[in-house]
C-alpha cells in the first residue's frame, strides 16, 4: 500500500491534473454500465406493467441523455489523460537522464549501478510504466471497487424473502436468503483462486524479467553495433556478422527458454479461468431464472440481477488480477525509485575557488577502484604550482589516466588528499571544480550536433572559428559549405552530415577544450593515434596557446614531452622519478631506458 501511495503521489507531483482527470473518469467508466443495466430492467418492466407511451419514452430519453453526458465527459478526460500522459513520460525519461548524469563518475563505472539504470529503465517502462500504473490503479482498481458495491446493491433484493406461492422443495430453496448468498459465496471463492493464479502468473513474469536484464542489454547492445554506420566498416572487413549473429541468437534462445515457462504456465491458467467463468455464469443465470420462473422476480429484475451478477463476477476477476498486477508493477516501479533515489558518495563544498593562481598538492595520495584489492596508485607526493608545464609519462597501465581522473575529482583518493590552494578540494563547489579544468581525454567523445554546438555546448559563440583556426582545423573549416553549423556524422537522416579523420576529431576536440579557457589544461593522450612527429607538433602548438595557463601533458612517448619544465615518471603504481628531459636522461633511469627504446624507431 505505501509503494502505491508513493508512486501516486510521484504522478501527482508530475501532473495534478493528470491524478484527478483520471480519478473522474475512473468513476464515470464505473457508472456507464449500470446506467444500462437499470434504466434496461426499468424500460421492459415499464412495457410488462403496463406504463404509457410517453412514461417509457421519457425513461428512454433520459437513459440516451446520461449515457452522451458520460460519453462527453470520458471524450474530454480521455484527451486531458492523454495530453498530460506526454509530459510526464517525458519527466520521467528526463529524471532519469538526469540522475545518471549527476551521479558520481565512480558510480556511473560500477557494474552494479550500470544494472540497476538498466532495471529503472525497465521500472518506467515494463507494463507501460507509471502511465499504465494510473490506469491500472484509477481505471482499474478504483473503477472495479465502485463497481463490485454498485453490484452488492443491486442483488440484495434478490435474497429478500418473498411471498411464495409454490409450495414445492426447490421454490422454498429458491425463496430462502441463504441459496443467493451461498451462490455470492460461490462466485467469490471461485474468483479468489482465480487471483491467486494469476498472482502467481504475475511473479513468473517478474523472475523471467529479472532473469533477462543481462541477455537484453546484450543483446540490445549488439543491436545497436549492427545499426552503427560507424562500426560497420570492422563488422563488414573482419567478418564479425556471424559472431554477431552467433551471439544474439545464443541471448535470444536463452531469453526464449525462460519466457516459455512463462507461457506454458498462462495458458493452463487461462484455460482454468474460462472453466471457472462458464460455471459461474451457468450457476448464476440458472438461479435467476428460476427465481423469474417462480415468480420471486419480474421479467426486468432478471435483467438487472443477470447484469450485476455479470459485472460482479468480472469486476471481482478483474480487481483481483490488477492487485496482483499492481503488486508487481509496484516492485518494476521500485528500481526506478531506487534509482531516482540513488545517493551520490562525492559531497561538495560551498566555497568558490579563485583561480588567478592555482597551486595543487598531491599528499601521500593512494587509489583502487571500488570492489577491487590492487592499488593503482600509491602514496604520490606531487606539487604543481601555478603556469607549470607538467608532463606526466609511462607504460600502458602505469597509472597516468588515472591520475587526471583524481586531479579532475572524478574520483576521490582512496587514502592521502588533493589540496587546491591549500584547501581540500572537496571544501570547494562542484562548479568551481569542473570550472577548474578543460581537459581533452585519449577516449574524448564528439556529438552528432553541429560543430559550433560541441565547442560551445550550447553557450553563446564567444570566437568558435578562432579557437578551431588555433587548433589546427582552419583548412577544413573552410572546406565545409555550412562552416560551424555543419552536424557532425551522419547518425540522423534528416541531416546532411560531415564524416571526419581522426586527427580533425581530435583537432575539434583541443578547440573545445582552449575555447572553455579553463585555469588549468589537461591532454590525456587525445593524439596517440597520430605518428610520434604529428604528436609532438600538436603537444608544442598546444604549449603555446596554453602558455598563459598551468598545463599537464600525458603520454606514453616520451619524446613529445621534452618541452616540459618538469617530467614525472609513473610506474608500478608511483612517481619513480621526476626531472626536466636533460635531468632524466643524466640520470640513466627509467625514462632514459624509455626514450631510448623509443628514439630507435622515431630516426
Amino acid at each position: 500500500m505505501k509503494k502505491t501511495l508513493k508512486n501516486i503521489k510521484l504522478l501527482f507531483q508530475m501532473s495534478p491534473l493528470y491524478v484527478i482527470t483520471y480519478i473522474i473518469r475512473g468513476i464515470v467508466a464505473s457508472v456507464t454500465p449500470f446506467v444500462n443495466i437499470i434504466f434496461s430492467y426499468l424500460i421492459l418492466d415499464g412495457l410488462i406493467l403496463g406504463q404509457t407511451k410517453e412514461e417509457v419514452f421519457n425513461t428512454v430519453l433520459l437513459m440516451i441523455s446520461i449515457n452522451l453526458g458520460l460519453a462527453i465527459i470520458q471524450h474530454i478526460t480521455t484527451y486531458i489523460i492523454e495530453k498530460r500522459g506526454v509530459v510526464i513520460e517525458f519527466k520521467l525519461a528526463e529524471a532519469i537522464s538526469l540522475k545518471a548524469i549527476d551521479l558520481d563518475y565512480e558510480l556511473q563505472e560500477d557494474q552494479k549501478v550500470m544494472e540497476l539504470i538498466t532495471m529503472a529503465q525497465e521500472g518506467s517502462n515494463s507494463n507501460g510504466g507509471l502511465l499504465a500504473f494510473a490506469d491500472l490503479v484509477f481505471q482499474g482498481i478504483l473503477k472495479y471497487t465502485l463497481q463490485i458495491i454498485y453490484s452488492i446493491v443491486l442483488l440484495i433484493g434478490v435474497v429478500v424473502i418473498k411471498n411464495n406461492p409454490h409450495d414445492s422443495t426447490l421454490s422454498k430453496v429458491l425463496n430462502h436468503p441463504l441459496s443467493g448468498l451461498s451462490i455470492l459465496i460461490f462466485l467469490l471463492a471461485a474468483v479468489i483462486a482465480s487471483a491467486l493464479l494469476n498472482a502467481k502468473l504475475q511473479g513468473i513474469m517478474y523472475n523471467v524479467t529479472m532473469r533477462n536484464i543481462d541477455a537484453n542489454r546484450r543483446f540490445g547492445y549488439l543491436f545497436r553495433v549492427n545499426m552503427d554506420y560507424q562500426l560497420g566498416k570492422d563488422v563488414r572487413l573482419y567478418h564479425m556478422q556471424d559472431m554477431i549473429l552467433s551471439i544474439m541468437k545464443d541471448k535470444r534462445t536463452s531469453s526464449e527458454e525462460a519466457w516459455w515457462d512463462f507461457v506454458k504456465f498462462q495458458n493452463r491458467f487461462e484455460r482454468i479461468s474460462l472453466l471457472m467463468s462458464h460455471l459461474l455464469l451457468f450457476t448464476s443465470y440458472a438461479y435467476v431464472g428460476l427465481k423469474a420462473l417462480y415468480g420471486f422476480i419480474s421479467v426486468g429484475e432478471v435483467l438487472r440481477y443477470v447484469g450485476a451478477i455479470t459485472t460482479l463476477s468480472a469486476s471481482i476477476t478483474q480487481i483481483l488480477v490488477a492487485f496482483s498486477t499492481l503488486k508487481l508493477m509496484n516492485t518494476y516501479l521500485s528500481h526506478y525509485d531506487t534509482f531516482l533515489n540513488l545517493e551520490s558518495k562525492m559531497k561538495y563544498g560551498s566555497e568558490v575557488l579563485d583561480t588567478n593562481e592555482l597551486s595543487i598538492e598531491f599528499k601521500n595520495v593512494s587509489f583502487k577502484y571500488p570492489n577491487t584489492e590492487n592499488y593503482i596508485l600509491k602514496d604520490i607526493n606531487l606539487t604543481i604550482n601555478p603556469y607549470d608545464k607538467i608532463a606526466i609519462v609511462g607504460e600502458n597501465g602505469a597509472g597516468k589516466t588515472t591520475f587526471i581522473k583524481l586531479l579532475a575529482r572524478l574520483y576521490d583518493p582512496t587514502e592521502g588528499e588533493i589540496l587546491v590552494n591549500g584547501k581540500n578540494i572537496s571544501k570547494y563547489s562542484e562548479e568551481s571544480v569542473r570550472d577548474m579544468f578543460s581537459i581533452v581525454f585519449q577516449d574524448f567523445k564528439l556529438f552528432s550536433y553541429s560543430i559550433k554546438d560541441n565547442i560551445t555546448i550550447g553557450e553563446e559563440d564567444r570566437g568558435v572559428e578562432k579557437v578551431l583556426i588555433e587548433a589546427g582545423f582552419g583548412e577544413r573549416l573552410k572546406k565545409i559549405p555550412e562552416g560551424v553549423n555543419a552536424t557532425m556524422y551522419n547518425r540522423f537522416s534528416q541531416d546532411d552530415g560531415e564524416e571526419f579523420s581522426g586527427g580533425e576529431e581530435q583537432k575539434i576536440a583541443i578547440a573545445r577544450a582552449l575555447y572553455k579557457n579553463s585555469p588549468f589544461v589537461i591532454l590525456d593522450e587525445p593524439t596517440s593515434a597520430l605518428d610520434p612527429l604529428a604528436e609532438e607538433e600538436i603537444y608544442l602548438k598546444f604549449n603555446d596557446l596554453t602558455k598563459n595557463k598551468t598545463s599537464i601533458f600525458i603520454s606514453h612517448r616520451m619524446s613529445s614531452c621534452k618541452f616540459c619544465q618538469k617530467i614525472i615518471v609513473l610506474d608500478h603504481e608511483e612517481i619513480l622519478e621526476s626531472g626536466t628531459h636533460y635531468e632524466l636522461m643524466q640520470n640513466k633511469n627509467k625514462y632514459y631506458e624509455l626514450f631510448s627504446a623509443q628514439a630507435k624507431y622515431y630516426n
